[in-house]
């Protein structure tokens, strides 16, 4: 369970060899738009780098956006089917790979997890492979946080089903962390996060 916050902080940490290779002025344009949308500030470093581009137009170092940002598309970009791609083969290898992980969550990440993610979304493994790797960058998550949120979440309900009455305190936590593998911190920010979007998870917190 992430915030919209932590999960633009994760797609920013993915995007920052990229952008900081100077390279890849999509990935920088894409990584100001996700500060945008979480509605914070941008990190120093992307500031930097958005700020060392813009000025070679501003002082006639390049002659255009393009030449400072470089293309947004490739020249055999295909809006159609980029378009697909986000909106019904990426949705369709999530929640495939969150309802595979759900039913084993010591599933291996080899050639057969792609082959079973790619017939549930009907597409190829390749496919499914890419697709997974595209989410990362724009929303995630990780195989390896749905792992995680699902430890914390079953091992959270196994304390409450046989203990009603406890509290969500560091006690609470540290025990989660105990039989999740989990560091404690990590137990306590993902509380934070459900607190923060709303989420309630009996008892309340006090």
């Amino acid at each position: 369970m992430t915030s919209n916050r932590s999960r633009t902080v994760a797609a920013l940490r993915r995007l920052r060899p990229r952008i900081e290779a100077g390279t890849d002025g999509r990935a920088l344009m894409l990584a100001v738009d996700l500060c945008g949308m979480a509605m914070m500030p941008m990190p120093k470093w992307l500031a930097t780098e958005l700020s060392r581009r813009a000025n070679r137009v501003f002082t006639g170092r390049a002659t255009s956006w393009d030449d400072a940002f470089g293309r947004p598309w490739p020249k055999n970009y295909r809006p159609a089917a980029a378009l697909h791609r986000r909106r019904v083969v990426i949705p369709k290898v999530t929640a495939a790979i969150r309802a595979t992980v759900a039913a084993n969550p010591s599933v291996p990440i080899d050639k057969l997890f792609w082959e079973q993610i790619g017939a549930v979304a009907e597409v190829g493994a390749t496919t499914a492979e890419n697709a997974y790797r595209q989410s990362l960058v724009m929303f995630g998550p990780s195989i390896q946080s749905l792992r995680v949120n699902l430890a914390i979440s079953t091992a959270a309900s196994d304390i409450v089903a046989n203990a009603p009455e406890t509290a969500i305190d560091d006690a609470f936590f540290a025990e989660i962390s105990a039989r999740a593998g989990v560091p404690q911190e990590d137990v306590a920010a993902w509380f934070r996060n459900a607190r923060d979007q709303g989420l309630t998870f009996s008892p309340e917190p006090r």
